[in-house]
């Protein structure tokens, strides 16, 4: 079983979370701060923070509280570093886009937990 029964309830109020994450990046952080893309990128919206790095920062630490089997948990570990390495590498984001991009989701994630634990 990938999700325990108990945890299905604040598992929904966590897809509420993904979306007011990106509501909040794309319409707020990167709106306001407007920091370009390495001069090598081609895209042409902003850099900070980066929303991939976010995602996946978000889904980390959800997955620590939802999924049960330690096998994939570790693999959604490889796949998030393996992500931001990769936004760098590619040349769309600074390390510090990436950085923080992952930290913002860490705390998303932690709120939608405290949240969830409150009102569930």
């Amino acid at each position: 079983m990938l999700f325990t029964e108990k945890r299905l309830e604040l598992f929904i109020l966590s897809i509420v979370g993904i979306v007011l994450m990106f509501l909040i990046i794309e319409n707020g952080i990167k709106k306001f701060i407007k920091r370009k893309r390495p001069y090598y990128s081609k895209l042409t919206s902003h850099s900070f923070p980066s929303t991939h790095a976010t995602s996946v920062g978000y889904f980390f630490i959800l997955s620590l509280f939802y999924i049960t089997n330690p096998l994939i948990v570790f693999l959604i570990l490889i796949y998030s570093i393996i992500l931001g390495f990769s936004r760098v590498v590619l040349g769309y984001h600074y390390l510090s886009d990436v950085i923080v991009g992952f930290l913002l989701g860490l705390l998303i994630s932690l709120g939608v937990l405290l949240i969830g634990n409150i009102v569930i």
